[in-house]
């Protein structure tokens, strides 16, 4: 209930609590894609605030059913969070080991000649 009373702009880190227990585990495809801009700007907060951690669980692999409803444009959106968080961004992953888990998320999204026509977004250029 606590996801129907916020918006994309008023949700707060408090509301989603952590990956041990949060709502956004019961979110549909579409109510993830609508909350994606909350969470990016959740997982910009200072890195003892920051919900990064977390987000990185459901946005790893493009083929995650939260991301089902997620357009081309925010595929690349979300790549580009991505690469920014690891290029200029290290407070937020340094003690948390999360570098590692971004750089292995970015090999999930790049595609190979193998699967380039089974992955719906283009690739990122590095």
């Amino acid at each position: 209930m606590v996801m129907r009373s916020r918006t994309a702009d008023t949700l707060t880190i408090d509301d989603i609590g952590n990956v041990g227990w949060t709502p956004v585990t019961f979110l549909t495809p579409e109510g993830f894609r609508y909350y994606l801009p909350a969470f990016v700007r959740l997982s910009l907060a200072p890195a003892e605030d920051s919900y990064l951690q977390d987000l990185l669980g459901y946005i790893k692999t493009p083929h995650s059913r939260y991301l089902s409803r997620v357009s081309i444009e925010e595929r690349a959106a979300i790549v580009e969070f991505m690469k920014y968080v690891l290029n200029w961004r290290p407070d937020l992953y340094g003690e948390y080991g999360t570098r590692g888990e971004i750089l292995e998320a970015l090999g999930h999204w790049e595609p190979t000649d193998q699967d380039d026509a089974v992955r719906p977004y283009p690739p990122y250029l590095a």
